[in-house]
């Protein structure tokens, strides 16, 4: 009974030793906070605003847009949305615009050095709903230090939703971030569009292996000399 307890808690150990490692993920916005910014070229809408909310990283979201192109039609509007936990872009008829998606915390004081090197190959990741017609998307991000870098992807059919930041170009500290800001744009095409995100994270491959607690290696030692003192006993 002794031996089999013994092989038991030992087992135990060396498993808690040798878990396995778990894929990171930290969420910058599930678009929970509801939030609205429209251009018309002939109206006095709100075209930029702050929400802030607990689920939003740095605690607070800024959007803004900008119509680009409205064929003529002065009610046409370029439009970011955020409502039914989804983030919607969208030109009404032939119009064409830009729009802006920036976290700097609440009041644009920053993020504070936010270390976005969660594991091993980290990348921004976008859960892409629908979109109807091609978008370019620009990634940004600034470090404390004001070094940029940034990313750009066409948001089309095969698009992948991993900007992973090895691929970005600039000098920013991934490990220090102060703001992140992702620029969506339908500028280049001819049509209207409508499309959607459900949330962005970063996320990475699996994590260094979970080393040992001290406790562990303690509970471990004492349990080597455990069996080192049995063996002598029974020699005596």
């Amino acid at each position: 009974m002794r031996t089999k307890m013994f092989a038991s808690v030992v087992g135990t150990a060396l498993a808690v030793s040798a878990a396995p490692a778990l894929a990171a993920t930290l969420t910058i916005d599930n678009f929970d906070t509801n939030q609205r910014v429209t251009d018309v070229p002939s109206g006095s809408f709100v075209n930029s605003s702050e929400v802030t909310g607990s689920d939003i990283l740095g605690g607070a979201r800024d959007l803004s847009v900008t119509n680009t192109a409205f064929n003529g039609d002065s009610t046409d509007a370029t439009e970011l949305r955020v409502a039914g936990s989804a983030l919607s872009f969208s030109n009404i008829t032939d119009a064409r615009g830009e729009g802006t998606i920036t976290y700097d915390g609440v009041g644009n004081a920053g993020l504070g050095g936010i270390d976005l090197i969660i594991g091993d190959n980290p990348s921004f990741f976008f859960e892409v709903g629908d979109f109807d017609r091609e978008v370019n998307i620009t990634a940004t991000v600034m470090d404390t230090m004001g070094g940029t870098s940034s990313y750009s992807e066409l948001l089309t059919l095969g698009f992948n939703p991993n900007l992973g930041f090895a691929e970005f170009t600039g000098n920013a500290d991934f490990g220090s971030i102060d703001s992140i800001e992702f620029f969506v744009s339908s500028t280049d095409t001819q049509t209207a569009v409508d499309g959607s995100i459900l949330s962005i994270s970063v996320q990475a491959d699996d994590m260094a292996p979970i080393p040992l607690p001290a406790s562990g290696l303690l509970l471990l030692g004492g349990l080597g000399g455990l069996t080192v003192l049995r063996s002598r006993r029974k020699k005596a």
